[in-house]
């Protein structure tokens, strides 16, 4: 989730060249995100949300918070990725439940790593 397309289309990017099994979905902010998840049959050993910290409508921490206190998606893996390094913003996110809190990349080859990472954690 992430409300610029660029960033999510460099994401999706870096996640389809490392392994094409995983299937990306997408949403632009949190309120769609949230009616996604609902969707979707959700199987916590084949999904991941990653959440912007900063979106429209309904920001990451309020998609979180709404996640962690529904029976259908409390199960399910959260990365919150951010441009914010505050450390205030970090153990917040944490407190509220994600598994990991990511630095937003700038180029890239950041994306990939952490299409990398995600994949290590995740997904192997």
């Amino acid at each position: 989730m992430d409300d610029d397309e660029d960033e999510r289309y460099f994401l999706r990017e870096a996640i389809d060249a490392l392994d094409q099994q995983i299937k990306v979905v997408e949403a632009g902010n949190g309120k769609d995100l949230l009616e996604l998840l609902h969707l979707q049959n959700l199987d916590a050993n084949k999904v991941v949300v990653l959440l912007d910290f900063n979106m429209p409508r309904v920001n990451g921490m309020e998609a979180l918070a709404a996640m962690k206190n529904d029976e259908h998606t409390c199960h399910v893996p959260t990365a919150m990725i951010s441009i914010c390094s505050d450390p205030s913003v970090i153990r917040q996110s944490y407190d509220a439940g994600i598994n990991i809190f990511i630095k937003k990349p700038s180029t890239m080859d950041g994306f990939k790593k952490i299409a990398a990472g995600l994949h290590v954690c995740f997904f192997s």
